[in-house]
């Protein structure tokens, strides 16, 4: 190979024998799944409605203070304790309530963290996201108001309402992970002028 310089031939035959670049590691692979981030906002979305659900039982079967204090559920304990005056069903509601806290927690907070691992990062979806985790840690304080007023009708009705709330954004993100970015694009034909 005359009259090609030879730095030009060493870097021909080094690319030819390198191996080819790894896009990241296994797990930073997985991490940016647009699968798992599915699975995330769909486990969001399903654990905020069932803690709506429960939340109403807790209302309606009258199990509010089936854990009188907050954040333990009876005095020195963090599950219930045998006491008089309440049945078990009121305290495995309440507890159960206050149990499904946690797994909201998890799906939401892994939503908002593989929607800002995400490559493209689509900042709508972060948006939406980051409002989970923050209302889900509201909702926790928020709940021990609830409990140490005693179940006062000011504080139980903007609980269920945040909660709504909340579910609305994980669908939000649910959805907005089923479009593509971009300009809105009409899903139904403009009306006739006929």
């Amino acid at each position: 190979m005359t009259g090609v310089p030879q730095d030009v031939r060493r870097r021909t035959a080094a690319a030819r024998t390198a191996t080819p670049a790894r896009t990241g590691s296994a797990p930073g692979r997985l991490l940016r799944s647009p699968l798992l981030l599915r699975i995330f906002a769909w486990a969001a979305a399903i654990s905020n409605g069932l803690i709506a659900v429960t939340g109403a039982t807790v209302r309606v079967t009258g199990s509010g203070l089936g854990c009188e204090t907050w954040p333990e559920c009876q005095p020195g304990s963090l599950v219930p304790v045998s006491r008089s005056g309440l049945a078990a069903v009121h305290q495995a509601i309440e507890f159960g309530n206050r149990t499904l806290t946690g797994v909201v927690l998890i799906a939401s907070l892994g939503t908002f963290v593989l929607a800002v691992l995400a490559r493209p990062r689509r900042r709508s979806v972060v948006w939406l996201a980051a409002a989970a985790p923050v209302g889900v840690l509201f909702q926790a304080v928020w709940g021990g108001i609830v409990v140490r007023t005693e179940l006062t009708w000011w504080t139980v009705a903007p609980h269920m309402l945040v909660s709504l709330v909340l579910l609305f954004f994980a669908i939000a993100v649910v959805v907005r992970l089923g479009e593509p970015d971009g300009p809105a694009v009409p899903v139904v034909p403009a009306r006739c002028g006929c």
